[in-house]
């Protein structure tokens, strides 16, 4: 099952299409939080596992990863959002910067 759908581009196509929040699935015990029908609707295809609290086998670090080599800029404040999340925000990152190490094009990658 697809987290998101994306449609092939090209350079001079190429957008931003994602929001990276600064909680993790496994991280934040309220994962029913990310199955709202109102504002913006984030991971449609888990939303009835997220009702249930069921946290996705998958998490954030997992899914940017999909998207190298491809640039990602991580913008939010790495003070930002609950902090008990944050050593494992700072993880995170690094996960997804190896990544991009592999594919050979670290700079496309930041926070």
């Amino acid at each position: 099952m697809a987290l998101f759908s994306s449609q092939p581009t090209t350079n001079a196509s190429r957008r931003l299409q994602a929001i990276v929040p600064p909680h993790f699935f496994r991280h934040k015990p309220e994962v029913e939080a990310w199955s709202r029908d109102h504002w913006y609707i984030c991971f449609k295809p888990i939303r009835e596992d997220l009702l249930n609290c069921e946290s996705p086998p998958v998490d954030f670090h997992e899914i940017i990863s999909l998207i190298t080599p491809r640039a990602f800029p991580n913008l939010s404040g790495m003070n930002d959002g609950d902090p008990g999340t944050q050593p494992q925000r700072v993880l995170m990152l690094m996960k997804r910067m190896g990544t991009y190490k592999l594919e050979g094009v670290p700079e496309n990658s930041s926070f």
